[in-house]
C-alpha cells in the first residue's frame, strides 16, 4: 500500500481499524516511509536552519529590546554650578534590520557569496542595523502645593532634543541556505557560478574556513540511570561531574559461601563504601531516619535482609560510626588516596582481561606504571617529519633516507602504484615533498596574485585578485607542486605568461 495514493476514505477507514490488526510489517513500512518522506523534504539538518532563521526574524529583536531604556547621566563638572545646566539621556533601541551579504569594490557593490568568502578569506557576514532613539532631557524643581499633593516640590523631566537614526551597530555571520544567504534564493543559477548543487547549508564560513555546529548528545545529570544486568543506579555530581554507583553486590565476609547476604555499597572514586554510612556521614542521626529517606516495600523479605544486612555490614568496617563525625572521617579516610584518580600506595582493583571479571585481590602498579598512564598518545602531538628540504624547489635532499625525509624513486613509485596505495603516494610525493597552492582566474586564464588592497568601504582586504579582469570573482584556487608555481613565476619574470584552464570539481 503506498501512502501517497491512498485517499482521504481510505485514511478514515484505516484510522477506525486496530493497531494489532495491521500486522508488524505494515506498521515497519509505514514508518519507514514516513520517516524517509520527511527527510527527503526537510533534510538532516533543517533544524539548525530552522533555529538560525527564527533568530534573526524574532530572536535579534528581543534581545535588542531586553535592554530596555538605558539611561546616560552626565559626569561632574565644575563650571556648571545650576540643577538646568546638567543634560541627561535615553537611549532606546527600535526597529532591528538585517541587510543581505554584500561586498564592496573598486566603488561598486557587489553579490557576496559563500563561494566569494572562501577564495578571499573572509567571513560570509551581514550588516546588522538599529533604529536608535536618543532622548536629551534635563532635571527642573518645581514647587508644588504641600496641601494637595503632600511634598512642597517634586523633580520635573523637561525634554530638550529628540533624535531617531538608522546605526551600523555590527555584522552577523550568515548560515548558508538561510533566510539571509542569497543561495537560497536563485538555486541553480549559482551552481553554475561555482556553489555546489548537493550543498545543503546549514555551516558558517569563517575567514575562509567552513564552521558546523556539531550536535552532542549529554545525559542528564539530575536523573538516576539504572540498569538492570547487574543492578546499578547511577547519579552524577552536577558540580564535580563525578558518577556515583550504587551496587548490590555479595557480601564477601560472609563465612558461608551459599549464604552470602546482599548488602548496598556506594561507588566512587575507586573504592566502595557502605551505603549506610553514607547516610550518616551526610548528616543521618539515626537508624529510624535513614529508613523514613528510602522508598521500599516492607512486605519484601529481600529488600529488608538486604538493608538489615548493609547495617551490619557498616557496624563491621567502623565501629561506633553513629556517634560524632566517625563516619564522616571513615569515608574521608577511604577517599582520600584515591583524589589524584589512583590509589596512592599503588594498590589497585583490576579487572581480569580473558573473563572480564574483577579481582578480588588489590594489584600493585609501580610509579613506572603511572608515569605511562600519562603520556598517552592522545595527548601528544602527531606529526610527520618531512626531513630537510632544498631552499629553492622545497623538495626533499637527494640522499634516499636522512633525518627522517624520504625520497621516492621510479621504483618505489611503480611498487606504490602496483599495491594500490596511491593515497600513500600522494601524501609523501606531494603532500610532504613540495605541495603549494596558486590562484588561477577562469575568465582570463592567467595567474593571481594575493594582493592587500583597500575597496570602498574602507577597510583593508588581503586576498587573491585579477589584475587583468580588475576584479575577483572568477578566481579559483588550485594546489600544485612547488616546483610547478616556481616556474610560473620565473617565466612571468622573463615576459611570458601561461595560460592555464581550469575545471570545477
Amino acid at each position: 500500500m503506498d501512502i501517497d495514493e491512498m485517499d482521504i476514505e481510505e485514511i478514515e477507514a484505516t484510522a477506525e481499524i486496530n493497531l494489532s490488526e495491521l500486522g508488524e510489517s505494515f506498521l515497519q513500512s509505514f514508518c519507514k516511509k514516513a520517516a524517509t518522506s520527511f527527510f527527503d523534504k526537510y533534510g538532516l539538518i533543517s533544524h539548525q536552519l530552522n533555529s538560525y532563521n527564527f533568530f534573526i526574524q524574532h530572536g535579534l529583536q528581543d534581545v535588542f529590546e531586553s535592554f530596555g531604556d538605558m539611561l546616560v547621566e552626565p559626569s561632574f563638572d565644575v563650571i556648571k554650578k545650576k540643577d538646568n545646566d546638567w543634560r541627561y539621556a535615553t537611549v532606546k533601541f527600535g526597529k532591528v534590520t538585517v541587510e543581505k551579504p554584500t561586498f564592496f569594490s573598486d566603488d561598486k557593490e557587489l553579490e557576496f557569496l559563500p563561494w566569494h568568502a572562501r577564495l578571499q578569506n573572509m567571513t560570509y557576514s551581514a550588516r546588522i542595523k538599529v533604529n536608535v532613539q536618543v532622548e536629551v532631557f534635563i532635571k527642573t524643581v518645581v514647587k508644588s502645593d504641600k496641601f494637595k499633593t503632600g511634598q512642597d516640590e517634586y523633580v520635573e523631566k523637561k525634554i530638550l532634543e529628540v533624535k531617531k537614526q538608522d546605526i551600523l551597530i555590527g555584522s552577523i555571520p550568515v548560515m548558508v541556505k538561510s533566510v539571509l544567504c542569497k543561495t537560497s534564493e536563485k538555486g541553480k543559477e549559482n551552481c553554475r557560478k561555482g556553489d555546489c548543487a548537493f550543498d545543503q547549508g546549514g555551516y558558517f564560513v569563517i575567514k575562509g574556513a567552513e564552521k558546523v555546529f556539531i550536535a552532542q548528545e549529554q545525559m542528564c545529570t539530575k536523573r538516576l540511570w539504572i540498569s538492570n544486568s547487574p543492578w546499578t543506579v547511577s547519579f552524577r555530581s552536577e558540580n564535580k561531574r563525578n558518577r556515583f554507583i550504587v551496587r548490590l553486590s555479595e557480601n564477601e565476609k560472609s563465612e558461608d559461601y551459599k549464604k552470602r547476604e546482599k548488602v548496598l555499597t556506594v561507588y566512587f572514586l575507586s573504592t566502595e563504601i557502605p551505603v549506610w554510612l553514607l547516610f550518616f556521614a551526610l548528616g543521618v542521626s539515626s537508624d529510624k531516619e535513614a529508613m523514613n529517606l528510602i522508598a521500599f516495600d516492607g512486605d519484601d523479605a529481600s529488600i529488608t535482609n538486604s538493608l538489615i544486612a548493609s547495617i551490619h555490614e557498616a557496624d563491621a568496617v567502623c565501629e561506633a560510626f553513629r556517634c560524632g563525625n566517625n563516619a564522616l572521617s571513615y569515608v574521608e579516610q577511604q577517599i582520600k588516596p584515591w583524589r589524584a584518580g589512583f590509589s596512592r600506595w599503588g594498590n589497585e582493583r583490576v579487572y581480569n582481561g580473558r573473563s572480564g571479571e574483577m579481582m578480588r585481590s588489590l594489584i600493585f602498579m609501580g610509579p613506572t606504571f603511572y608515569q605511562r598512564l600519562v603520556h598517552m598518545s592522545e595527548d601528544k602531538v602527531k606529526f610527520r617529519n618531512t626531513g630537510p628540504v632544498h631552499p629553492l624547489t622545497r623538495q626533499q635532499v637527494a640522499d634516499r633516507k636522512r633525518f627522517g625525509g624520504i625520497r621516492f624513486g621510479e621504483m618505489e613509485r611503480d611498487c606504490l602504484i602496483a599495491h594500490g596505495a596511491s593515497a600513500n603516494l600522494h601524501e609523501r610525493l606531494f603532500t610532504l615533498s613540495d605541495s603549494s597552492q596558486m590562484h588561477i582566474c577562469r575568465k582570463c586564464k592567467t595567474y593571481a596574485n594575493v594582493i592587500e588592497r583597500t575597496p570602498s568601504s574602507g577597510r583593508k582586504i588581503r586576498g587573491p585578485y585579477c589584475r587583468v579582469c580588475v576584479s575577483s570573482d572568477h578566481v579559483v584556487r588550485v594546489y600544485v607542486p612547488y616546483g610547478a608555481k616556481l616556474l610560473c613565476q620565473e617565466l612571468f619574470s622573463m615576459g611570458i605568461t601561461l595560460n592555464f584552464d581550469t575545471k570545477l570539481c
